[in-house]
């Protein structure tokens, strides 16, 4: 993505014959708000419009200049991408082919347009152009381009930013060209101008700028050896095998922020653990700070990290911490220093731009190995340079260089295997069994050979061993009683690269259920816990860390609300006979069940029959397919290795799913049921287009792809709804609400692209509800309690009707994040329900790792269990706010009394905020009472939140 203007340039000299007759697209003068004023808003060009000329929407022309003889093809075609039906296919000669958008756009030197393009080359490898042109031509004209290479045959949509450098230009127009003797297909073009406070951030040369003031000095990282943990593992950055090299080479990347594209760059894709890159600066030298450019911008996606710390080391083993930046969310951007917090924008606009920024952080210190280390800020990082900048003799002769040597060490590049628990210390529940998980962290070298270990805890606390998977990995052994200690140890099974494989990256070690009955019994001088590794029968690593004991709340049964989390509890009932208890305790009332398990149906039996005897609720998790015998003929005809599942088969297959689907429920019967369909993404979805019989039924309903995969899913799964009438009729029982995962309306909504557009998940809510299918099942699987807040509200401004709305949620692991916070748990059970869900599913038992997340369960729960009339049938104030604009509000109505919730989420400082409120008002979490005469002045906590009732 270079600026590509050798040879092409030339072409800006011979179009002067197009100025003539162009409009100009009328846009008003700068305006004094430059966020309200319309000439920074987005201008789209797409070819869905109506036809003028050249085979082209009237918005667009072909450039029929001489130097373009001979001329291209350029014809209108049905190609769908994202909410486009039409693309533009320029088939090109041997000289290229010019299109132009036919508006002309004010522009001034200084000005920054960010251009955006969706386009695709049939060969997946043929470039493609797009930029800008002058009005007027001659020797200085404002023309530039940029040149787009495709990472394979489907629709790509990618940027660059263009900024006007000739004092004479008045006004330029965008175009899009394709490659000699080639064809290649446009979606659209999009340009946005910059405002004035974007330019600094968003523009290449004003970070490349930033970049080389920052690294002024000797850089003494250049072309020395950097370590990784974990190694990268994007492939496009990898091509070559040079990550190694890639970070202290010098070369630094200067086009758009979009370095997943860049050989030149080294990536972390789908990494959920912090990640660290290591110099080794070859002997001890002062350091004065790092400096390492990162990719960021989108909330979802090329992400800022959360955290970033540089930490020095003279032996390459205890490292010592120097400068750390935590992020901030937009609503405290005023508090960014970036001396120990940062704050750069970033939008959940997969549009919007991405660019690189250059961290620096200060070490100050004599170090020969120093780490960057970062937390990604959503699972992806990207880095294209690092440099390592030498202390000036001042500062290195001042007394408080190498002050980071007073602190604590820490082994970062350790070469052992380590058990820990997620957080720096350990929670153990007071009365109840509850699952502990731990995180593994093996960088063995030699990874054959037993292996073991153990916790050593106070003797207070008892033990209960579970079956749950993977137990195999982790056979209990013994307790071993030392004195005022209790040492239980634990042995995998398998050898150690066995373990490894079956355990992988995500599944914590677990669960393992501790308990203390009365945890004043242990002194404060035993509130700790080691545990050991044992590799080959000799000790590996040992971790010790503060212990602390949880008394957690006790939720009142619900009784209208529910609430269940997706498990396999069929194993643990052998193990865990208070599970049955426990969990309507926490605010768990739905127990799940999993009658698609073969190896665990006596279990079931078991587990079934006592819940039902406990008088407990149930829902089934159905996943369609995962017990029947598949054969070949179920999936798309195709030579490719992908299974996918083939919509437009019913055979014999299909027939015995729904059986099992009807058998099932009249076996067991239950309340709620979801199905968990998730058979068609992406890769499945190009599969099945190579599908003969999916492709005759595509043609027989005269569809696109796109069209075909939305409606041919929705008709594969509506007879499920028939086969659960048949078996709960058989049950004699009243059938259950059906739900189906990640199935929801709206802005919601879940979709998928396959390699023609977007398609529907599903089908679509309007396809299924209400007729198949009785809920909306929003998700969110992220640790921001903001986006609970508003997706709920969404589904509830579409349904109106809380009993129907049950989402997907996370605990406060994020289901897939490596840092807890276990708050994060209450935080989206109230933001859900307050906001319009009748319950919640979480997803998955993992994601509560620890006591501490079933203590903000239950906490959240008993906060609103005396409100479930008010919260099932009262409404939803959307006007509803106070003073502080910052902060999230909520209030639900019912009968004379009002619930109002008002979160301060992933703030570092409280908040105020006067409420409009009269009435008795009573802070549900304090417990205080006291009146409100038209208004009433309030204080949240930092990334908390207040819960009221109003009377």
């Amino acid at each position: 993505m270079k600026q590509d203007s050798p040879g092409y340039l030339l072409r800006g000299q011979m179009l002067a014959v197009l100025a003539a007759g162009i409009a100009v697209l009328s846009l008003p003068a700068s305006a004094a708000d430059p966020a309200s004023a319309s000439e920074f808003d987005e201008v789209v060009y797409s070819f869905d419009g109506k036809p003028g000329k050249n085979n082209l929407p009237e918005s667009w022309r072909q450039n029929t200049s001489k130097s373009f003889h001979p001329l291209g093809k350029v014809e209108i075609i049905d190609a769908a991408f994202d909410k486009y039906k039409k693309a533009v296919r320029i088939t090109n000669t041997t000289a290229t082919t010019d299109i132009i958008a036919d508006k002309a756009v004010p522009a001034k030197a200084g000005d920054v347009f960010k251009v955006s393009v969706a386009f695709r080359s049939p060969d997946g490898k043929t470039p493609v152009y797009f930029g800008i042109y002058p009005m007027l031509f001659g020797p200085d004209s404002e023309y530039q381009n940029m040149k787009l290479k495709p990472v394979g045959k489907g629709w790509d949509s990618r940027y660059g930013f263009f900024e006007i450098k000739k004092p004479q230009t008045k006004a330029v127009r965008f175009f899009i060209s394709g490659f000699k003797n080639a064809v290649t297909d446009f979606a659209f073009l999009s340009f946005r101008k910059l405002r004035a406070d974007e330019i600094p951030v968003y523009l290449p040369s004003k970070n490349l700028k930033l970049w080389e003031e920052r690294t002024v000095g000797a850089n003494l990282a250049l072309r020395k050896k950097v370590k990784f943990y974990p190694d990268p593992n994007y492939a496009l950055t990898a091509q070559g095998g040079t990550d190694a090299k890639d970070l202290t080479d010098g070369k630094v990347h200067r086009g758009s922020g979009m370095l997943h594209f860049q050989n030149e760059a080294v990536g972390w894709f789908r990494r959920y653990e912090p990640v660290s890159v290591m110099v080794d600066l070859g002997k001890v030298k002062p350091v004065g700070k790092g400096v390492i450019r990162i990719n960021g911008g989108r909330t979802n996606g090329l992400s800022f990290p959360k955290e970033l710390t540089v930490w020095g080391s003279k032996d390459g083993r205890n490292f010592f911490r120097g400068q750390s930046l935590t992020k901030l969310n937009k609503l405290e951007n005023y508090l960014s220093n970036f001396k120990d917090v940062y704050y750069l924008p970033e939008s959940d606009d997969k549009l919007s731009p991405t660019y690189v920024y250059p961290f620096e952080l200060y070490l100050n210190a004599d170090a020969r190995y120093v780490v960057f280390q970062m937390q990604p800020g959503v699972h992806d990082l990207y880095c294209d340079e690092l440099a390592v900048l030498q202390a000036d003799p001042k500062t290195a002769a001042s007394p408080d260089f190498n002050r980071i040597y007073t602190q604590n060490p820490k082994e970062i590049f350790h070469t052992s295997v380590e058990i820990r628990p997620a957080m720096d210390k350990m929670y153990i529940a007071e009365g109840k069994f509850i699952p502990n998980y731990f995180r593994f962290d093996s960088r063995k070298q030699k990874l054959g050979g037993s292996f073991g270990f153990t916790i050593d805890l106070p003797a207070a606390v008892e033990y209960q061993h579970t079956t749950n998977y993977p137990s195999h990995i982790r056979s209990y052994e013994k307790r071993e009683n030392k004195g005022s200690r209790a040492v239980f140890h634990f042995k995998s099974q398998l050898p150690l690269n066995e373990f490894l494989i079956r355990l992988g990256k995500r599944w914590g070690i677990g669960p393992l259920l501790f308990m203390v009955k009365d945890a004043r019994q242990v002194p404060e001088n035993e509130r700790y816990v080691v545990i050991q590794t044992w590799c080959g029968g000799k000790p590996e690593r040992s971790v010790r860390l503060p212990l602390e004991f949880l008394r957690i709340p006790e939720v009142p049964p619900l009784k209208r609300l529910n609430s269940s989390i997706w498990m396999s509890p069929n194993r643990l009932i052998e193990s865990w006979p208070e599970m049955l208890e426990t969990f309507p305790s926490v605010g768990l009332n739905y127990l799940p069940i999993f009658p698609e398990f073969p190896a665990e149906y006596a279990t079931l039996k078991i587990f079934y029959r006592k819940a039902s005897e406990a008088k407990k609720r149930f829902r089934m998790m159905l996943s369609p397919g995962r017990a029947v015998k598949l054969t070949p003929d179920y999936y798309c005809q195709t030579k490719s290795n992908v299974k996918s599942v083939c919509l437009a088969y019913r055979g014999p297959v299909y027939q015995a799913i729904l059986d099992l689907m009807a058998e099932n429920v009249r076996k067991y019967p239950c309340d709620y049921l979801t199905f968990d369909a998730e058979s068609w993404e992406p890769a499945a979805m190009n599969n099945s287009m190579q599908c003969p019989r999916c492709d005759a039924l595509r043609k027989k309903m005269k569809m696109s792809w796109p069209e075909y995969f939305s409606w041919a899913q929705a008709e594969y799964i509506k007879p499920f709804k028939a086969a659960v009438v048949k078996g709960a009729k058989a049950a004699g029982r009243k059938p259950p609400q059906i739900g189906f995962y990640a199935l929801s309306p709206g802005s919601t909504a879940f979709r998928y692209n396959c390699k023609e557009g977007p398609v529907d998940f599903l089908g679509g809510f309007d396809r299924m509800f209400p007729q198949y299918t009785d809920e909306a099942q929003f998700c969110h699987y992220g640790r921001d309690t903001a986006t609970v807040h508003h997706k709920a509200r969404k589904v509830y401004a579409a349904l109106k009707n809380p009993a129907i709305c049950n989402p997907w949620i996370s605990g406060g692991s994020g289901a897939y994040y490596s840092t807890p916070l276990s708050n994060r748990t209450a935080q989206h059970v109230l933001e859900a329900i307050l906001n319009g869900s009748g319950g919640i599913q979480f997803y998955a038992l993992r994601s509560l790792e620890s006591p501490l997340d079933y203590y903000y369960l239950a906490l959240a729960f008993k906060q609103i269990a005396p409100f479930e009339d008010l919260l099932m049938e009262g409404s939803l104030d959307f006007d509803f706010s106070g003073s502080n604009k910052k902060l999230l509000y909520t209030k639900r109505d019912w009968k004379g009394k009002s619930l109002i919730l008002i979160g301060n989420y992933e703030a570092r400082t409280p908040a105020e905020t006067t409420l409009p409120l009269k009435g008795k008002v009573t802070d549900l979490i304090s417990g205080k009472t006291y009146p409100a005469n038209g208004s009433i002045q309030v204080k949240i906590p930092a990334d908390d939140y207040l819960l009221l009732l109003v009377e």
